[in-house]
């Protein structure tokens, strides 16, 4: 007997939200860490760490089709998509750094007490491929999530009014309060071993991402309907929410790095998280961006070749710090470079069947 699966609808809106957020992530790299000594850099940086990776996490969760299960074909679709470039990508960036060690300081050793060697071989992962790893097991979880919830679903709870609404809730604050007390006690704990230290919070890491995903996956309904409003209310919804996400972020200036489980204030994080995200995918609605859809669907490539060890970003920005004073312009070039370098290799290397393997594209198994 052969299962037909019901096809839901693809937005569009979400690839532009896509695009937007890996634009933020290119500027965020650029500004973040004093690379670019531009005026309101710091506020700049923080204010797109304080939501952009989360929205990524939120958007896959909106793409988990309600027929999605968590099987043996499930797992070899995420593990060619996740895992094999990943593990590809990971040991590209060590080659490089290698190399470069070589060059910058012929007595340079890489062994296996390497920072960057621990990162790969732990949960943490050598940003930005912590991405990749992150996302694996937080669909994963979802997914189990997922399966408890369709259950769930099948028995009628007349007594109680609004059960689904209360249970999902429900789920997501003790995955918030779960994150929240993992954050405390690991910025209370002193550990001097490395490799444990980049394995625990590379493991806590998880319920954070697990909660974006499933934020997604619950609100994807709701955040389709809105399509529905006029584009006024739109409008106001966006100035209202962005207003908001501003003076948070204007107000709790903190710097926020999910991959190192650096989460400031937590509570106040995912309000921040959730809340810029939804600013994206509102704004994403009202944006009809044919570029904004390319990039969108770019953004695996993107997010691999704009960082160390390539060095787009770097180079540039030593020439403009040269040549000018660090300002909005420059950054703005800076960033076209950087994009223009990375869909260009993309674009000259999609010839290559290889290249699909090497970004968890194309799978050809069963589903």
């Amino acid at each position: 007997m052969i299962e037909e699966l019901a096809k839901e609808e693809r937005y569009e809106y979400l690839d532009v939200a896509k695009g937007i957020g890996i634009v933020l992530v290119i500027i965020g790299h650029i500004v973040f860490g004093n690379n670019y000594k531009m005026f309101g850099a710091k506020t700049i940086s923080n204010l797109i760490y304080s939501f952009h990776m989360p929205l990524f996490f939120l958007i896959s969760g909106m793409c988990i089709k309600s027929t999605k299960t968590f099987n043996k074909s499930s797992l070899k679709k995420m593990t060619y998509s996740y895992i094999v470039p990943y593990v590809i990508w990971t040991i590209i960036y060590i080659v490089i750094f290698y190399l470069i060690y070589l060059i910058g300081d012929n007595n340079t050793t890489f062994g296996i007490n390497s920072y960057k060697v621990y990162h790969a071989v732990t949960l943490c992962g050598l940003a930005p491929l912590w991405f990749l790893l992150a996302l694996f097991v937080a669909e994963i979880m979802v997914l189990w999530i997922k399966s408890i919830l369709d259950k769930g679903n099948k028995i009628n709870y007349r007594k109680v009014r609004n059960y689904r609404v209360i249970r999902n809730v429900a789920i997501c604050i003790l995955i918030v309060i779960v994150s929240i007390i993992c954050s405390y006690f690991f910025n209370k704990a002193s550990i001097n071993n490395l490799f444990l230290k980049n394995m625990l919070w590379g493991t806590l890491r998880i319920f954070p991402t697990i909660l974006f995903v499933l934020v997604g996956y619950i609100l994807k309904e709701h955040i389709h309907k809105l399509l529905r409003l006029k584009l006024f209310f739109r409008l106001i919804l966006i100035t209202c929410l962005s207003g908001i996400q501003i003076f948070l972020c204007l107000k709790w200036n903190e710097s926020i790095d999910v991959q190192l489980f650096q989460l400031g204030n937590p509570l106040l994080y995912f309000v921040k998280a959730i809340n810029g995200s939804l600013v994206v995918l509102l704004l994403s609605q009202v944006i009809h961006s044919k570029l904004l859809v390319y990039i969108g669907k770019k953004t695996k490539e993107l997010m691999i070749l704009h960082y160390p060890p390539f060095f787009y970003t770097l180079i540039i920005s030593c020439l403009l710090d040269k040549m000018f004073s660090p300002n909005i312009i420059g950054l703005l070039i800076i960033f076209v470079v950087t994009i223009s370098c990375c869909l260009f290799i993309d674009w000259l290397m999609c010839r290559f069947r290889f290249w699909d393997v090497m970004m968890g594209k194309n799978y050809r198994g069963n589903m």
